[in-house]
């Protein structure tokens, strides 16, 4: 632990690997994998697609800070997504990891997933949020007594200000993350057709 760092700082710090055994746990040979492949690869994949333009359209807004590894160096961001929730990158990943499970045949371990990287975070938030409240006082008070955590009340302030970045930009910051997903859709494949029954 750095020197002056507390729990939350270092959760916060290390939050993407954290939960690397819930993703590894798609490729083990875990039980009640469906033969139904080609029904839960077409939901998984549109699934994943879904989370993917949604976690684009978060990093449009919130350009290269997104990649940042302490909360002390993450702005308050309150356009597009962020205007009517105030996790959306963690919403993405959550469907993301959701589609990846059901790609991986595992209908059983997607809502499992999903709620164990709710749990998760659902701590990172917390973290995230000391930070800001530390930094910025009573602008972040302000913007989370308007926008809840999770679950938006409204759609229509998200669309109020145009995106920072344009889909260039937006594409090149998130480039490691597209090939991430487009990996991540390979090796389930490649384990798909291992489980298959022969």
């Amino acid at each position: 632990m750095a020197e002056g760092e507390n729990f939350s700082q270092k959760y916060f710090r290390y939050r993407g690997w954290i939960p690397l055994p819930f993703y590894l746990a798609l490729l083990a040979p875990l039980p009640g994998r469906s033969h139904k492949w080609i029904l839960w690869w077409a939901i998984g994949l549109g699934v994943v697609a879904i989370g993917s333009c949604f976690r684009l359209w978060a990093i449009r807004h919130i350009g290269k800070s997104a990649r940042t590894r302490t909360e002390k160096t993450r702005p308050l961001i309150i356009s597009g997504p962020y205007a009517i929730m105030r996790n959306p990158l963690y919403v993405a990943n959550i469907l993301i990891a959701g589609g990846f499970a059901l790609c991986a045949c595992l209908p059983w371990y997607s809502p499992l997933l999903v709620v164990l990287l709710f749990i998760h975070y659902q701590i990172v938030a917390i973290c995230e949020e000391k930070g800001l409240h530390a930094r910025v006082g009573w602008e972040y008070e302000a913007y989370r007594g308007k926008v809840p955590r999770w679950f938006p009340r409204s759609l229509k302030p998200a669309f109020a200000y145009p995106a920072p970045n344009t889909v260039k930009e937006t594409l090149y910051r998130e480039r490691s993350g597209i090939m991430g997903v487009l990996a991540t859709i390979a090796v389930l494949a490649e384990a798909t057709w291992f489980y298959l029954p022969r």
